[in-house]
């Protein structure tokens, strides 16, 4: 979330460059500064360490997605769903759970264009599986799914969906 704030934030300044989190990151020179991404996708990341901290990649999918979402639906409502969504957070953070506590935000706080334009940037970053068909076995969702199509469950076969999982269409 630091990384989405500090460059959000950075937007509004003379000096902003865009795609660029900024030397807060402690690069000593421009050549270092992280930069978002816009190719990351979860959980297949390239995330090429060369050496950087491990926890890095994930801020900047994280902070290329957060901004991915601003320029869809705007700055003022970004923020006002990404900060409601931090204070609901919860102790076991992962990127498609926190992506879902976003979209429960959006739903809340947004028009539904605005809260499908959020569904549609975590999908393409890949926080969510997307389905449609015809289930034919027993089946658990145990992760966000956006459904692009019909789904049919077929005679004898059952959908389980179990959180954090929630369905999205």
């Amino acid at each position: 979330y630091a990384d989405y704030g500090a460059i959000s934030y950075r937007r509004t300044m003379s000096t902003y460059e865009p795609k660029k989190l900024g030397l807060w990151t402690l690069r000593t020179h421009n050549t270092n500064v992280r930069q978002l991404q816009d190719g990351y996708t979860y959980p297949t990341a390239n995330f090429d360490r060369n050496g950087l901290d491990p926890h890095e990649p994930g801020g900047i999918l994280w902070a290329s997605t957060l901004m991915d979402i601003e320029e869809a639906i705007g700055r003022d409502d970004a923020m006002k769903i990404v900060f409601a969504s931090i204070l609901n957070g919860d102790k076991g953070w992962t990127m498609p759970k926190a992506a879902a506590n976003i979209v429960q935000k959006a739903r809340l706080h947004l028009t539904p264009e605005k809260a499908a334009s959020v569904v549609r940037v975590f999908a393409e970053r890949g926080m969510f599986i997307m389905k449609r068909g015809t289930i034919s076995t027993n089946t658990e969702w145990n992760t966000p799914v956006l459904v692009t199509g019909d789904i049919k469950i077929a005679s004898g076969a059952t959908l389980t969906i179990r959180w954090p999982a929630f369905v999205a269409i």
